[in-house]
């Protein structure tokens, strides 16, 4: 029986990491049926307006990891946009780099916005900031999930952001103040949370932090007390710097889509989960974005 009871729950915990990656999957299989209103959408585009949308999206949703938050139960995904691409030629027996200045997603954005949007409340909301009509900032917010772990983690908002915040001023504050991202890199507690890295992870990579200087990376000892049960300060730092580990060393543009990176306690069981999850929800955006119609399934899925 006791037996039995093991394999139940071992069988449930998978069913939960599942649950995401199964999400986006069950959306591709659908999506056919779905897609005719944004492929006439895209008509109405020019042939330069799609393909400066398109180089926007991958961008968003390849190389910066949106899609585990439209597709999965990621809360929140940001990028900063670059402002000018990097480009190397190879020509006539010599090696150049080029600077693309007036390739700063600017054209890509103005296509999106001729993307009509549905009258509904969305479950997925992307903002572009913008500073002198030049996008640097873009945010995607999964509601739901969002509002999940504003709802979990009550208190630590309270406590770190407003005594009075609500999940919804949260989402308020993410789309329409481009500082607002900026000003939780002070906390990496929040930011962990929001960014669906894991508490736990969040609060060590928090605390290694809080020991060390942002600027020489060296400890603070002057007002600072070690954590039980650490004798020192330098103990506990070392076992932070020790116990945090890269999720993946690899550099993400040798991927199809980039993976979930983040600094994490290998062996506790959050993480654990947390990697699971990302790793099938990785597997599955990979072959979306191999898709022809990768474009058109994205823009079903935001609307």
């Amino acid at each position: 029986m006791l037996a039995l009871r093991i394999q139940l729950l071992k069988l449930l915990k998978f069913l939960l990491v599942a649950n995401a990656a199964l999400a986006c999957f069950a959306f591709c299989l659908c999506a056919p049926r779905l897609l005719a209103a944004h492929e006439n959408s895209l008509r109405q585009l020019s042939f330069e307006e799609k393909v400066d949308l398109e180089d926007f999206f991958y961008f968003l949703f390849a190389r910066e990891g949106f899609g585990y938050s439209l597709f999965g139960d990621k809360p929140l995904s940001f990028c900063f946009v670059p402002s000018a691409s990097i480009h190397i030629a190879t020509k006539d027996h010599f090696f150049k780099i080029c600077i693309q200045g007036d390739h700063s997603y600017t054209r890509g954005v103005e296509a999106w916005k001729k993307i009509p949007q549905k009258d509904r409340e969305p479950q997925h909301l992307l903002i572009v900031h913008e500073k002198n009509r030049v996008p640097f900032l873009a945010v995607i917010i999964n509601v739901h999930q969002l509002t999940g772990v504003f709802n979990n983690n009550r208190e630590l908002f309270k406590q770190h952001w407003d005594q009075g915040i609500t999940a919804t001023a949260v989402i308020r504050q993410l789309m329409e103040d481009p500082n607002c991202l900026p000003k939780l890199f002070k906390n990496h507690l929040l930011l962990g949370v929001l960014l669906g890295y894991g508490k736990h992870n969040a609060e060590m990579f928090q605390r290694r932090a809080d020991l060390c200087s942002p600027f020489f990376k060296t400890p603070l000892t002057g007002k600072r007390h070690p954590s039980a049960p650490f004798q020192s300060l330098d103990k506990e730092l070392y076992y932070l710097q020790k116990k945090l580990t890269a999720t993946n060393r690899k550099d993400p543009y040798l991927y199809p889509v980039s993976p979930v990176m983040f600094a994490m306690d290998l062996s506790h069981a959050e993480t654990q989960t947390l990697r699971k999850k990302y790793d099938l929800l990785h597997k599955d955006l990979s072959r979306l974005m191999k898709q022809n119609n990768w474009l058109e399934i994205i823009l079903e899925k935001l609307s």
